[in-house]
């Protein structure tokens, strides 16, 4: 809120300055609050907005976005937005409206998905521009899932999903019920809008996705991502860009066989929920069917397996998975054929080969992009006899051949062995596990290592000479070069490292061999304690292997707190937490409340993210509660936060008046407060100092002058010595002073006076001198003013009616029955200012119009009647009033600034009046004032 200045400027034309012609409208953009769904509509609005806009105009909606509907959490924010005519756009942003001087969200045409961790609940703000002249409909809703989620079967169990056999256990084309839909299965997609569907992914599963995207018509894309909801309309931040981990963007059928990137440390497909969004793009509505599956894979047997007329459809995968045992062949060979089209061969161990975020060829994962050991690696296009041997063959893993076609193919593969089987090394106990044997003369001793699923740290020692080489592989033999995990280049070497990343991982083979550099025999010894992640503590309270995890080091201390959240380290253990991560944490709740309590619901030392605590806050007597400070604003009892980080919250308890946002209303043109305690009152920050005095305890009133005038405000009945001042302005910390006094040595009232403007709002503060506490008292008046109100006949059949003024003035009071001739009533003294009249007369009257003026003055009585709007849209009425008497007509749209229409003079006692002007207006007020 302020004072802004627009500037037009006439441009130059070239060199020269010509004038110019312009029309300049300003006007307050209205910003509708729009549900978040249609489950809220209960509450009197709507979750659908429409409008019509100019080129390049702009229309904004409110919505609060809630963290549940329907106790469902809110996984995504649908926006549609429907044109009949022209072509509409929609952007949001969260707390303010879109700006385009903001770096923000892009405008996205026909429908937009606004996606956690860029949608948050909270109040957010939807723009709506529209190109050329655009007629559009917005609806809002929560995201919603097309069906219930599918759920991936676990390897080797069978499908759930009614209707489907193993692999598929996904259809589009089959309901829910298991029946499949007619014709060709397919669902319609509007251009722009997205459908959503979702997969279970269990813990334990072969590490594929299938994906089959049927383009029947128009050209659907898919967008694949885990735990939470993919979307084209923004990036993680909400500027321009996507959230999405896998994709299919092809023309026509897409087929997406999905596996974990990272072979070195995944063993399958992350567990939880993976979110799947079908998008029509390229200006055409889609129809398409889904197909999901965990893929083509059959078991081929190593020696001999054959696999003969194999048909695979182009873009799409084939596997065969291959057991190599622990004491493997010296040489394993694959040899495919092509009968038709082209089919390149990728290998890997323990997972499938496959796409990681796209079909792109630099998407591929396989043992290449793995590349755990030395190599060599490759992928294999030219149909022909391949032969691996170990290394880097890995014994006892699982291997699959994956066929990619580039075409529609047709194609045979088959597994042959030769050579070994390899001798199978002894087992060197990972806990404790000790062995002593000599090694011959340019001699080796080949050993393994089987780390436990609970190992945490490798650590050996070694007895031997120099000429002795140790070296460690993970999962196959060492090449016995610099290449491998680890190698000895001292005597008596010693390994010590925590097992955190690869190839240093629990769970693993590990292949040791010693060889003797000599022509002599060789002492060697060797001792393996490796220790568990469930013992090691360096008394703490903290498992090492955590804090090796996130610190890399033990030297954090459990009271510490590493990543500055409030929470320590050894609490962030105790949570399950990441202490490195701010973000990562319980939430705490702190209230610090004086002069009255807040009650919790729930009640924790630390509370779940995104969960929601109620907070009710009951002030103590004599106080009120205003509002929440801190960590949470507004004036809400109860308040609901939503806790996803450390909050103190401070209520405000404050006695009545105390904070400019406490204001006590005073109303008319004479009002008077009632005594209140300035005792429990504070000075608000920003807080101007009253009368030229600090003080230290004010209360505040404010009132709104009915009409101009000189206004006097008194502290009169107050029993401490105060300062009083009276302010205009919307905020505390930027008031602007009309008038101010401190009252004199040995007195209790202060007095202002200042030229009130009508309709002018006042503020005004009263303050203890030195801090002094006491009884406070306000009155303020308005002399000059003659008020008749409350009118009413009583039961002994007597009009009556109440005459505000100033105190102690004398009045007239006249009656009559035809604004022309009056009688005299009356001659009055209003002692207090405010006093009752009664005509005994009145039942001698059928009609008596009433008026009032200090003696001397001749009262003013002045009627519109007969309103009416015409047919041109004008609006006309009658004034009636003395004859000859001059007046002038005023109007106003919002009662605190009035225009003067003209100034009349009514020479018969009745003149109509009509405004042609407000035939532009939607509303209009009128009053009539003596000149």
């Amino acid at each position: 809120p302020g004072l802004y200045a627009l500037a037009v400027k006439a441009r130059a034309v070239g060199s020269t300055y010509p004038n110019a012609a312009y029309t300049l409208r300003v006007r307050q953009v209205p910003v509708p609050d729009l549900n978040f769904g249609p489950e809220l509509n209960t509450n009197g609005l709507s979750n659908v907005g429409t409008g019509q806009l100019l080129d390049r105009q702009r229309a904004y909606y409110r919505v609060v976005v809630p963290p549940q509907i329907d106790g469902q959490a809110v996984i995504g924010w649908s926006l549609d937005l429907a044109q009949s005519a022209g072509q509409a756009g929609l952007r949001v942003r969260r707390d303010a409206l879109p700006s385009d001087t903001v770096t923000g969200m892009p405008f996205t045409a026909n429908a937009a998905v606004v996606a956690p961790p860029f949608l948050t609940n909270g109040t957010w703000y939807v723009e709506v521009r529209g190109t050329n002249s655009t007629s559009y409909t917005l609806t809002s809703r929560a995201l919603a899932l097309e069906r219930p989620s599918w759920s991936m079967p676990a390897s080797g169990q069978p499908p759930t999903t009614p209707g489907l056999v193993a692999p598929n256990f996904g259809d589009t084309g089959v309901a829910t019920n298991g029946v499949p839909l007619p014709g060709d299965g397919g669902i319609d997609l509007e251009l722009g809008r997205s459908h959503y569907y979702a997969v279970q992914v269990p813990t334990i599963n072969a590490g594929l996705l299938r994906v089959q995207l049927e383009g029947i018509s128009g050209n659907p894309d898919i967008y694949l991502r885990t735990s939470q909801a993919p979307t084209a309309s923004h990036a993680t931040n909400g500027t321009s860009g996507t959230m999405v981990d896998r994709l299919l963007n092809g023309t026509e059928t897409d087929y997406g066989n999905f596996v974990p990137a990272n072979g070195k440390t995944e063993s399958g497909l992350t567990p939880g929920l993976w979110y799947l969004a079908i998008r029509a793009v390229d200006n055409a509505n889609a129809r398409y069917r889904l197909k999901l599956s965990v893929g083509m894979i059959q078991d081929l047997a190593l020696d001999g397996g054959t696999a003969t007329g194999q048909a695979l459809a182009g873009t799409d995968w084939r596997y065969y998975r291959v057991q190599i045992p622990a004491d493997a062949p010296a040489n394993w060979t694959v040899t495919f054929n092509q009968e038709a089209g082209d089919v390149v061969m990728h290998v890997r161990d323990t997972l499938p080969p496959g796409s990681g975020a796209s079909l792109s060829g630099t998407e591929y994962k396989d043992w290449t992009s793995d590349q755990k050991n030395n190599g060599p690696y490759g992928n294999f296009d030219a149909a022909g006899a391949y032969t691996f041997s170990v290394p880097p063959v890995r014994p006892g893993t699982v291997y699959y051949l994956g066929f990619r076609a580039k075409n529609d193919a047709t194609f045979s593969v088959t597994s042959s062995i030769s050579g070994g089987p390899l001798p199978l090394p002894p087992i060197i106990p990972f806990y404790g596990g000790t062995v002593t044997n000599p090694i011959p003369a340019n001699g080796q001793l080949v050993y393994r290592v089987v780390v436990p699923d609970d190992g945490f740290r490798w650590r050996h020692t070694a007895v031997h000479s120099n000429t002795v080489q140790l070296y460690v592989e993970n999962g196959t033999l060492p090449t016995k070069t610099a290449a491998d995990d680890f190698r000895s280049t001292t005597a008596n070497s010693t390994l010590d490292r925590y097992l955190l990343s690869f190839p240093w991982l629990p769970g693993r083979t590990y292949y040791l061999i010693a060889t003797n550099t000599t022509g002599l025999e060789q002492y060697f010894s060797l001792n393996m304690n490796g220790r568990s992640n469930l013992a090691d503590d360096d008394f703490d309270g903290m498992l090492d292997i955590w804090e090796v995890q996130y610190f890399t080091h033990l030297l954090e201390g459990p009271d510490e707190d590493f990543d500055g959240d409030g929470v320590s380290n050894l609490n962030e253990f105790l949570e399950n937490t990441n202490p490195t991560d701010r973000n990562s944490l319980r939430p705490r709740l702190t209230v610090l409340a004086t002069n009255g309590v807040v009650v919790l619901n729930p009640v924790a030392p630390s509370y779940a993210q995104g969960s929601s605590v109620q907070l009710t806050a009951t002030p103590n007597a004599g106080y009120d509660f205003v509002s929440w400070g801190g960590g949470a604003t507004g004036s809400a009892n109860p308040l609901t936060l939503v806790m996803n980080t450390n909050r103190t919250i401070i209520p405000r308890f404050r006695v009545p008046g105390d904070d400019f946002e406490q204001r006590i209303p005073l109303v008319g043109y004479l009002a008077s407060s009632s005594l209140l305690s300035n005792a429990g009152a504070t000075k608000q920050s920003g807080e101007p100092n009253h009368g030229g005095t600090a003080g230290g305890k004010s209360l505040w009133w404010t009132w709104t002058a009915p009409a101009g005038g000189t206004a006097t405000v008194s502290t009169a009945g107050s029993n401490l010595r105060n300062a009083l001042a009276a302010y205009t302005g919307v905020n505390v910390s930027n008031l602007t002073l009309v008038a101010s006094q401190l009252a004199g040595t040995g007195t209790n009232t202060s007095v202002i006076t200042f030229m009130a403007t009508a309709g002018t709002t006042y503020h005004f503060a009263v303050d203890g001198f030195g801090g002094a506490s006491g009884n406070v008292a306000v009155n303020v008046s308005l002399p000059g003013f003659i008020l008749l109100t409350d009118p009413r006949r009583g039961g002994d059949g007597f009009f009556r009616f109440t005459i505000l003024s100033s105190p102690g003035e004398v009045l007239r009071v006249e009656a009559g029955t035809n604004f022309v001739s009056w009688t005299a009533l009356a001659t009055v003294t209003n002692v207090t200012g405010t006093m009752e009249f009664v005509d005994t007369n009145s039942p001698n009257h059928a009609l008596r119009f009433y008026r009032v003026a200090p003696p001397g003055q001749a009262p003013v009585a002045m009627l519109m009647v007969n309103p009416q709007q015409l047919g041109d849209g004008s609006f006309r009425f009658t004034v009636t009033s003395a004859i000859n008497q001059a007046f002038r007509v005023e109007a106003t749209t919002n009662f605190n600034a009035w225009t003067s229409l003209a100034t009349l003079t009514n020479a018969t006692g009745s003149l109509p009046f009509t405004d042609s002007g407000a035939a532009s207006l939607p509303r209009r007020s009128y009053r009539l004032i003596t000149p």
